[in-house]
């Protein structure tokens, strides 16, 4: 697994206008914080703030945080919000629908360091509640245990429960503090401030009861219903009712915002304890509640395709497109936005024909509504590198990842997060092309801006070094790509806990790396440590799960168990088809793995059967000329090796060989890989003349990209030489 980085589109929302102009009120402010009694220690205003509403004149706040601007609708929308060492503590207050009101609109900003040390304390406090609850709960054991009231056995069987629930709340814990720490308690009532607080410090069931404690949360919504219902009725009543009406119209709203927190509380509280059949109950009964509106609609659809169920998260994005071409048309920058977004959601279906019908779109309007080059246009041309990248079109990868990467330094200049990701999304095309001095650079220069904006104890660094890791891995400089995935792991650990799913991708390519270096036991071991942490974050019928135990399915080959190797191989088959149907690239990898180990068990006849099941999916999908098409060839080649069809063997490395050198060039090491095939079926064969060539080839390219003294090259200088003395014993 290597990491690009899909870039979401900001949601914005415009105004309608209309000729009335109003005047809206409002202040900047530091945010309000929780004191160690759970008082609330109030923020203090920010003078000389800029602010700048859509399609009006930059403003500046006044020395007590105060300003004011007129509107000429109802609606309206912030464009930018700066102050010299400041940042805005929620960002996407500017992708928001803002509303005139008579209440201040209150802008919070914090600096960095503040921002900083918030996350840090709030993730200080819930890791000393959640150690507080396992010492009492252990403590109470250990009494129970003395008094005799339970057995050894159920001791360390409860005992070993409170410290899986302790690691199961612990991994979220960074997540969850960096929320919180953006939060202004100012703003808070007293019930809301408490079940936040109550959440920050861990205390999930009192924070559930507080919810529960206004009813049934069926009977709110059947209440809340019933309102509506007296609403439209009394809509309808006389003219004299009109100012009770508004009044009762005003409580329902206020009850359906009520209602639809709890909602996220509790999709929160859930989402936390990693029960997601729970959270996703909870995020879509938010989304059914107001189904125009289109923030609930996508963080539905967001947490749904984390969650796998792409489908449906795909219905969930294209209601919201609907909703947004009927209230903002179809050329409008916020359809553009959502675009981009269900062009994502297509990546992730395998379904590369609609992301690029989507991106195109979302660039068409872009272009039209905000400029070609403005930041939401280079997320969408990042995207679409990582799309072309995926169909094995480098050249339209690397010139759209350079268009995203131009407008990101114009925008931002070059000491940015996006920039950043650029360059590690080009680094990685690079890898794939076998450019490895490229790719090492531009990680290297991704590396060098997240250690200068985030320093070295962060989890941006740490794809970086996971980046970098792959890299040498593909080198053959094993070493230093331990090191650089280990690296990513501590940090990794470090900011998310032991079972979080980027450690788990770091174990997964820990374990690729023992695979190559044929330490089975060490591959076996990083992978199923990478399974249990994707079975615990996502459940058993996730991508992620499907590729530890196709990756344990191939070490089981290694190690010529082919009983398991074909159990695991058909789990992982089994949830990919599942997920994404037959005609899949993932389910094509499924069947190339199945069939080489049929391969290897000289079952030929179902080696055939998975291996050409492989091939014509890929052909379907990706066309004659894909990367992926010449690891599918080979492997059927390999098959005809092993039953003395040389000549077919030859034919389809032929194909592979022609692939390969098409995408990457003449010195990479999968042409060396083919070259090296081709010798053995041109030696076994006893044609040694062509076998000399294709060994000389090999040969040649692997003292060039890996040195003489790898293995890879030392296995084909002892080819050149038994083949050569081959010749002469021919010649005599």
């Amino acid at each position: 697994m290597k990491k690009q980085i899909l870039l979401i589109a900001a949601l914005f929302l415009t105004a309608w206008a209309t000729a009335q102009t109003q005047t809206q009120q409002g202040y900047v402010k530091t945010k309000g914080r929780l004191a160690n009694d759970g008082s609330v220690i109030a923020g203090t205003r920010i003078p000389n703030a800029t602010i700048q509403v859509k399609d009006r004149t930059p403003m500046v706040s006044q020395e007590d945080g105060t300003f004011s601007f007129p509107i000429p609708a109802s609606k309206f929308y912030l464009q930018n919000v700066q102050k010299q060492g400041y940042v805005l503590t929620d960002p996407d207050i500017l992708s928001k629908e803002h509303t005139y009101s008579t209440n201040d609109l209150v802008l919070v900003m914090e600096t960095p360091t503040d921002q900083w040390q918030d996350k840090h304390a709030a993730e200080k406090a819930m890791r000393e509640q959640l150690q507080r609850q396992v010492d009492e709960q252990r403590l109470e054991l250990e009494r129970l245990k003395e008094e005799q009231r339970i057995s050894d056995e159920e001791y360390r069987e409860r005992l070993q429960r409170i410290f899986e629930l302790y690691d199961e709340n612990d991994k979220l814990v960074s997540e969850m503090a960096e929320a919180y720490a953006k939060i202004d308690y100012d703003q808070l009532d007293e019930h809301n401030r408490l079940i936040r607080q109550y959440i920050l410090a861990g205390e999930l069931k009192r924070a559930d009861s507080l919810i529960h404690s206004k009813g049934d949360m069926g009977q709110r919504i059947d209440e809340f219903h019933r309102h509506q219902e007296a609403n439209a009725k009394e809509a309808a009543t006389l003219a004299k009712r009109q100012e009770q009406l508004e009044a009762a119209k005003a409580g329902t709203q206020k009850e359906l915002e009520d209602i639809a927190q709890d909602c996220y509380n509790l999709f929160e509280i859930c989402k936390m304890q990693h029960l997601n059949d729970s959270a996703a109950h909870y995020i879509e009964l938010r989304a059914s509640l107001d189904t125009i509106n289109i923030l609930w609609l996508t963080d539905a659809g967001k947490f749904l395709d984390y969650i796998a169920d792409y489908s449906q998260a795909m219905i969930y994005y294209q209601n919201a497109l609907q909703i947004s071409i009927l209230e903002y048309g179809s050329d409008s920058e916020e359809t553009s936005s959502i675009y981009n977004n269900l062009g994502n959601i297509s990546i992730e279906m395998g379904d590369f024909d609609k992301a690029l019908v989507y991106y195109n779109k979302a660039i068409e309007i872009g272009e039209t509504a905000l400029g070609e080059n403005h930041p939401n246009n280079a997320t969408t041309y990042s995207n679409l590198g990582i799309l072309y990248r995926n169909i094995g079109n480098y050249d339209k990868a690397l010139e759209f990842g350079n268009k995203a990467l131009t407008i990101y330094k114009n925008a931002f200049g070059e000491n940015s997060k996006e920039v950043a990701s650029s360059y590690g999304n080009l680094g990685v095309v690079y890898e794939d092309l076998g450019d490895f001095a490229k790719a090492l650079e531009y990680h290297q220069k991704s590396l060098n801006i997240i250690l200068s904006i985030f320093g070295n104890e962060n989890s941006e660094t740490a794809t970086n070094y996971y980046n970098l890791g792959s890299v040498y891995k593909s080198l053959g400089n094993f070493d230093k790509a331990l090191e650089n995935y280990e690296k990513a792991l501590g940090l990794d650990v470090t900011a998310f806990g032991e079972n979080h799913p980027d450690v788990a991708f770091c174990y997964n390519n820990i374990g690729n790396v023992y695979s190559v270096l044929e330490n089975h036991d060490k591959s076996m071991e990083y992978y199923e440590k990478a399974l249990n942490i994707f079975k615990s974050v996502y459940g058993e019928k996730h991508p992620y799960v499907a590729i530890s135990y196709g990756n344990i399915g191939v070490t089981y080959t290694y190690i010529d168990n082919y009983e398991k190797a074909l159990e695991y191989s058909f789990l992982s088959l089994e949830i990919i088809r599942n997920i994404w149907g037959e005609i899949h690239e993932n389910t094509a990898e499924c069947y190339n793995n199945i069939g080489s180990v049929y391969c290897e068990m000289k079952d030929y006849a179902m080696a055939q059967e998975y291996l050409e099941k492989a091939l014509v999916i890929m052909q379907t999908l990706l066309g004659e000329n894909h990367p992926n098409i010449a690891v599918v060839s080979r492997n059927i080649a390999i098959m005809c090796n092993n039953q003395s069809k040389y000549d077919l063997a030859i034919e389809y490395l032929g194909k592979a060989l022609s692939i390969d050198l098409y995408h990457y060039g003449e010195t990479n090491h999968y042409v060396s890989s083919d070259y090296f095939t081709l010798c053995c079926s041109y030696e076994q064969k006893g044609d040694y003349v062509k076998a000399l060539e294709y060994a000389q080839k090999s040969l040649r390219i692997r003292e060039a990209t890996l040195g003489p003294d790898h293995s890879k090259t030392q296995s084909a200088q002892r080819a050149v030489e038994e083949i050569q003395s081959k010749l002469k014993e021919q010649e005599k």
